[in-house]
């Protein structure tokens, strides 16, 4: 899932969004019988994340459906667009930064979410220095910043109302 430069020059440029809790969202996905989307925290998602950039998964949700499912994300500064695909020496690990994060989750309404029992609405994990990234895309302006997505859907079902509780 790509994050275009032109995105990421008016997200930086703004002061309300270039702060920790702030995300871009990509355009949404198919995959498994569902819609989903990646959110980028370049400034982390929140004040105890802050200068860690963070890559999110969410399922944009069906009302009381819930669906099962494991996931990786890696964060990925690519070649330049126009060469992509193009280079047999670039692989996947060489434009990975930081951390893969790799989970299961139940996907359902934030009302239903209780993430100590494995159930949410968005999910994912802190993987890289956003200062170490903003010099890099700073240094390099044919790169493009990227999300690496696996994603298996292993069940959807209805999810009741106290879905929660009662995995609890």
């Amino acid at each position: 899932i790509p994050f275009p430069r032109k995105t990421l020059a008016q997200f930086l440029s703004n002061e309300g969004t270039a702060v920790p809790g702030a995300h871009i969202d990509s355009p949404p996905f198919a995959a498994g019988g569902s819609k989903w989307q990646v959110l980028l925290y370049l400034f982390g998602a929140g004040e105890s994340y802050a200068g860690r950039v963070g890559v999110y998964i969410k399922r944009l949700a069906a009302e009381r459906i819930e669906v099962d499912a494991s996931f990786e994300l890696s964060l990925q500064v690519l070649p330049d667009a126009a060469t992509l695909g193009e280079d047999p020496t670039t692989s996947e690990d060489s434009c990975r930064r930081g951390l893969e994060f790799k989970c299961g989750m139940t996907f359902c309404d934030a009302k239903e979410a209780g993430e100590s029992v494995g159930r949410c609405e968005d999910w994912g994990a802190h993987v890289f220095s956003t200062g170490v990234l903003l010099k890099e895309l700073e240094n390099d302006e044919s790169c493009v910043l990227a999300v690496h997505v696996r994603l298996s859907v292993w069940d959807e079902r209805p999810c009741p109302s106290g879905s929660s509780f009662a995995a609890l």
